[in-house]
């Protein structure tokens, strides 16, 4: 494949190696360079987005076994929802029935997010990731809190935005079949 497009998904650049006979498929060095990303326009349910960056895969996915497959996702200021980030990062990989996070990371306005680890496709196979969130300043959570209540903005003179710091992590134990999950 060497293609770019452009249409209501945003503008995307693709080169490599793909093949798409249900149910395998598989991705050989396939970059894929994208901006004004809507992965609304996809249907079903919608998630408005707007997403720059680029998407590095080579893998296979087959219905006969687990997949396998390298990963590495980097993008630039963006927006899903309402949550607007400055930068979100991962690196990853599954092979022989274990997913590995080498690297995750997301910043946005006065807040970060990282981890990493991992965890069994199936069992018997099983691991660990941990994730963290700290963040200095609660404002990047304001448009996305009220998106999700369903709370109108508050126009009063007296209105302030969401204040205050938080931290707080989850860690993730086992396989996806099996899945444990502990929060702090």
């Amino acid at each position: 494949v060497e293609t770019a497009l452009t249409g209501e998904l945003g503008d995307i650049e693709a080169r490599g190696t793909v093949v798409l006979l249900p149910p395998h498929w598989a991705a050989e060095d396939l970059l894929m360079r994208f901006s004004r990303l809507d992965l609304s326009a996809l249907g079903g349910r919608p998630l408005p987005t707007h997403l720059e960056g680029q998407l590095r895969v080579t893998g296979s996915v087959d219905t006969a076994r687990a997949p396998e497959a390298d990963l590495e996702l980097a993008l630039g200021r963006g927006r899903v929802r309402e949550w607007e980030f400055d930068s979100l990062y991962a690196r990853g990989a599954i092979h022989d029935s274990v997913i590995v996070v080498d690297t995750a990371y997301a910043n946005w306005k006065g807040a970060r997010a990282m981890g990493g680890g991992r965890l069994g496709y199936r069992s018997p196979h099983t691991g660990r990731m941990v994730f963290s969130l700290l963040a200095d300043s609660l404002i990047g959570f304001d448009s996305l809190l009220l998106a999700t209540t369903g709370q109108a903005r508050d126009t009063s003179k007296d209105a302030r935005p969401l204040g205050g710091s938080a931290s707080g992590g989850v860690e993730l134990s086992g396989s996806l079949d099996s899945l444990q999950a502990a929060g702090k």
